[in-house]
């Protein structure tokens, strides 16, 4: 089950906008593998019995001071977590009822800013991300079983992006980018990017 509402405003002569979303998703019969207190909530190894929850805001500020200069910055505000399996008050080994969704940020945000003078337009946007419950890389949740640490923070991270493009003449224009310009861990960003 999963529905939205939402309401966005205009603001001093439609040179800013406010766009107000409210959220939720129910997530339900995903598949959890039975055993121990749980062997007995079905014949089967496995069932659909999990459950999770999405909920939240998504606010989004967007304005034109000038004719030729927009800015905008959504932000994202999620209530994440897991729900108990079906027919008990506890949720899957080794998760636990309230906890956090894997690799889905408490926060995010985003801005882009943009400015057009003639033929030239320069550009720079970024997106922050708080950090994420994950798992262990190469057991994932089995590692729990194991004795060994399975789940952990993430950091979260900011990718910063900038360029410009410059129209010559009509049909020709030359542009650059300057991607990740405060020097993120690449490698673990594309991780993360991978995950989610």
């Amino acid at each position: 089950m999963s529905f939205d509402a939402g309401i966005e405003q205009t603001l001093f002569a439609s040179r800013a906008a406010v766009d107000i979303t409210y959220f939720y998703n129910r997530f339900k019969d995903l598949i959890v593998p039975l055993g121990g207190s749980l062997s007995n909530l079905s014949a089967f190894s496995s069932a659909n019995l999990n459950n999770s929850r999405t909920q939240g805001l998504e606010v989004s500020f967007q304005v034109h001071p000038l004719q030729s200069l927009e800015l905008r910055q959504p932000v994202y505000i999620p209530g994440l977590s897991v729900l108990a399996v079906d027919g008990t008050s506890i949720a899957s080994s080794p998760f636990e009822v309230g906890q956090r969704l894997l690799r889905r940020p408490n926060h995010s945000a985003s801005f882009n800013v943009t400015w057009r003078y003639k033929r030239l337009m320069l550009n720079a946007n970024s997106y922050i991300r708080g950090n994420v419950l994950d798992v262990e890389p190469n057991w994932g949740t089995l590692a729990c079983n194991y004795g060994m640490k399975c789940m952990f923070d993430n950091p979260g991270y900011t990718l910063a992006n900038a360029g410009f493009s410059y129209r010559l003449v009509n049909g020709v224009e030359v542009y650059g980018r300057l991607n990740n310009f405060l020097n993120q861990n690449t490698k673990r960003l594309s991780a993360i990017h991978r995950c989610a």
